[in-house]
């Protein structure tokens, strides 16, 4: 009688990993999956207000980032931050020190309306500062090269657009993502730098600022005023942050996922006036109000994810209105934003 052989799992080997941006938005959800994994890491980040955000709420909003990694250290676990922007030259003592195995390279202005305010300073940082990161793991020889790129590189398309598709960003902050890829891709051409390229959209949850689609809806609503939706017909693939950052980690780490470029979405396309019909009854009041499209963007659909289901077993498993009644409930267990819509709590 044959004996069966014991099912074996195939651990992840740990690494030590540099994340730029690693105290931003999808960046703090990154570094807490590398450290739930053990990954030695290294945090590279300015804690820019990039000139539009309210100090009070990014002050919040990164002690809140800060505590929630530090919160999940244990001993085995390295973590170093490190305040300096990513185009500095004197970064070259820190990778020669490190010898890093992976760069997660997440700093970046995070979207159009930011570049748009100011596009030299987001070309110094998309741009200046890729190309120093590149040189930098060229040098030290990193192993992976992991670019958070965006949906917004593809332009105008409808549903289930897939990666080999052609790609025609519209506005400097797609154009200049699209032009890192290629960046990206030509160092591996020249120097052997092996990659990955990633494409979120629409990512949304807690720990945001309010300057995005989703975060706008609800603070409106919490305050009793009009749900703007530009486009009731728009669709936008809204995805959960803690699905892409584990997306991000899988791919970086994934042996498969080598010099590929992978979308990491829900693959869900969903109205913006559904999506503010979700938030509006999540919280109970707000009235919606449908302008006309935005043309500074482009409509979207969802994106097909079979290449990263398939190659390293991505699985986004937070609904949209999964992911609404998360964020709802961070906003309400927030100290800063409860302040904001409901005042100073009092001493007695």
């Amino acid at each position: 009688m044959a004996t069966k052989k014991k099912a074996t799992t195939k651990k992840t080997k740990k690494q030590n990993i540099c994340v730029t941006g690693g105290l931003g938005f999808i960046g703090a959800h990154v570094v807490v999956k590398l450290i739930n994994e053990g990954h030695k890491v290294a945090i590279l980040d300015t804690k820019t207000d990039y000139g539009i955000i309210d100090k009070d709420e990014l002050d919040a909003v990164m002690k809140e980032r800060f505590f929630g990694i530090a919160g999940r250290m244990t001993d085995s676990v390295s973590l170093n931050i490190y305040t300096i922007d990513v185009a500095n030259p004197e970064l070259s003592t820190l990778f020669e020190k490190e010898k890093f195995d992976s760069v997660i390279h997440l700093a970046s202005f995070p979207r159009q309306k930011v570049v748009n305010a100011d596009p030299t300073a987001g070309s110094k940082v998309m741009s200046e500062g890729l190309l120093n990161m590149l040189e930098l793991s060229r040098k030290n020889k990193v192993k992976r090269f992991s670019y958070i790129s965006s949906s917004m590189v593809y332009g105008d398309f409808t549903d289930n657009v897939e990666e080999w598709e052609d790609c025609n960003p519209q506005g400097q902050y797609a154009i200049m993502k699209y032009a890192g890829e290629l960046l990206v891709q030509d160092y591996t051409r020249q120097y052997g730098l092996d990659h990955t390229i990633i494409r979120p959209s629409a990512v949304y949850g807690p720990l945001d600022v309010c300057d995005r689609v989703i975060s706008k809806f609800f603070i409106n609503a919490l305050k009793g005023e009009k749900i703007v939706v530009n486009g009731k017909m728009e669709k936008l693939d809204f995805t959960f942050v803690n699905d892409v950052a584990t997306g991000i980690v899988q791919a970086t780490t994934s042996p498969k996922a080598k010099n590929e470029t992978y979308n990491l979405t829900k693959s869900q396309g969903v109205t913006l006036y559904d999506a503010a019909n979700m938030v509006k009854q999540i919280v109970g009041k707000g009235n919606i109000e449908v302008k006309q499209k935005d043309k500074n963007f482009p409509s979207r659909g969802a994106l097909s994810i079979e290449k990263a289901q398939k190659d390293f077993g991505y699985n986004p498993v937070t609904t949209l209105n999964e992911g609404l009644m998360i964020y709802n409930n961070w906003l309400h267990n927030s100290e800063y934003w409860q302040e904001q819509l409901y005042g100073p709590k009092s001493k007695n």
